[in-house]
């Protein structure tokens, strides 16, 4: 009797166990399915001990329970399963959590991001079991920062943008105003030098007549030095005056071609300088002042062909057109602009020439200003290069038409 009651204690304390056993289970997977996120228990060798209803669904399956035994490498493409692998080594690895953003493809092909925290599991001893981790997917976090920092990148831009075209327009206002202030001081000073330069300038055809003979040939050059230097201050005057009294443009309609071919025929080109023309074959009509636009180009030229008055060079004029505006490229094989130079390039008094006063580009540019065009200077691998660029003609009637065309033909 005493044998059966032995047997009969130890059911019941089996039956006892089992359903503690089963209770703590119930309990835990309880625990990991009301989780909100993806969550697992793995061994040393990385495969699941335990998973909650959320991951096995991600991986395919019904069941949390057909995850039991099996690896990254069966449930993930081989290149996250070995991430994935290679997290829970380096965990166990260092006996320590890990808080990492990764890639997670689901099983129905979809890419999110998850954010995984794994755990290293030891025993009482310290001994590594395995690992233990949690994942939440934060794809739409993810998004949310790439949609702020894009749009923070794109509100710096426009700052800076803004910044750049207040500072121009500053600058610009700056530069109008000198130039303003400029105008009247030279134009007044011009007016008031003149007059005593063409004094002496006459006095010196007087004394230059009255001197007979050779004797007095070291006055006679000294006084040919001072004509020669009233008539190069005169040119400076005239210079000023003609950028102190710049006069609104009155345009008509005109021939962008024949104009600069009027500029090549009037200035003197040098034999060691080859002009190539690249036009095109019909009239590119626009609205122009023709004084003034060929006053301005043949600025451009003159400056181009002095560039390179002691070496064979050649001198490139391109003229291209749409249907919006022209652009007139010159550009010459000469010693080209020193970048310190092209940054006041277009300031007033600025000059590299011995005899200029460096107001010919400043005049030159406020022409083309007036006929709603624009030159720049861009920089080139050989010489220097002027882009002169004007709009196109809005309307035109045939008489008009006929009237540029004629002026093509000459």
């Amino acid at each position: 009797m005493a044998g059966e009651r032995d047997e009969s204690d130890d059911d019941t304390t089996r039956d006892a166990l089992e359903r503690q056993l089963q209770s703590v289970e119930r309990q835990r997977k309880a625990i990991l399915d009301n989780l909100p996120d993806i969550a697992w228990l793995k061994d040393t060798e990385g495969r699941f001990l335990a998973v909650n209803e959320r991951l096995a669904r991600s991986a395919g399956h019904q069941s949390s329970d057909d995850l039991v035994g099996l690896t990254d490498l069966d449930l993930w493409p081989r290149e996250l399963a070995e991430r994935y692998r290679a997290d829970d080594e380096e965990v166990m690895r260092l006996g320590a959590s890990k808080r990492v953003e990764e890639p997670f493809i689901d099983a129905d092909g979809r890419e999110t991001v998850i954010e995984t925290i794994k755990t290293c599991v030891v025993d009482e001893h310290g001994r590594v079991l395995g690992t233990t981790g949690i994942a939440r997917d934060i794809t739409v976090r993810k998004q949310a920062e790439e949609a702020l920092r894009t749009l923070k990148d794109e509100l710096e831009a426009r700052v800076e943008e803004r910044t750049a075209e207040l500072a121009a327009a500053q600058a610009a206002l700056v530069q109008k105003e000198k130039l303003a202030v400029l105008g009247q001081l030279a134009g007044g000073v011009a007016h008031q030098i003149r007059n005593p330069l063409a004094a002496i300038l006459n006095a010196s055809y007087v004394l230059a007549r009255r001197l007979d003979g050779e004797q007095h040939e070291d006055v006679r050059e000294a006084l040919s030095i001072i004509q020669d230097e009233v008539r190069q201050s005169n040119a400076i005057i005239s210079g000023l005056l003609d950028f102190a009294r710049v006069p609104p443009p009155v345009p008509r309609p005109s021939d962008l071609i024949a104009l600069v071919d009027r500029v090549l025929k009037a200035d003197e080109v040098p034999r060691n300088v080859t002009v190539v023309r690249e036009f095109p074959p019909d009239p590119v009509l626009i609205d122009a002042d023709a004084e003034q636009l060929v006053a301005a180009m043949s600025n451009l030229v003159r400056n181009a062909i002095e560039a390179m008055e002691d070496r064979p060079g050649t001198l490139r004029i391109t003229i291209e057109a749409d249907a919006h505006g022209a652009t007139v490229r010159i550009h010459d094989s000469g010693p080209g602009i020193a970048p310190h130079v092209r940054a006041r390039l277009f300031e007033p008094l600025l000059t590299t020439k011995p005899t200029g006063i460096g107001l010919g580009l400043v005049t030159t540019r406020t022409l083309i200003a007036g006929h709603g065009g624009t030159l720049e200077a861009p920089a080139t691998d050989d010489g220097a290069c002027f882009l002169v660029r004007l709009p196109r003609r809005r309307s035109t009637s045939p008489s008009q038409t006929d009237e540029a065309e004629r002026e093509y033909r000459g």
